[in-house]
């Protein structure tokens, strides 16, 4: 399991990781999907999923 820590401004840095296993890199566009039980999913916009 992976954790960071949200700063002042609101910004977190994904652990590297995390970066990996979802193959992201720097300028990679990520959203963010609010779930009704309060997770939230965060996804890879650009990245094709099988």
């Amino acid at each position: 399991m992976s954790e960071t820590t949200l700063t002042s401004k609101g910004q977190i840095t994904i652990p590297a990781d995390i970066r990996r296993l979802i193959a992201i890199s720097p300028k990679d566009r990520l959203t963010f999907t609010p779930m009704s039980d309060g997770t939230v999913v965060m996804r890879a916009k650009n990245k094709v999923h099988p």
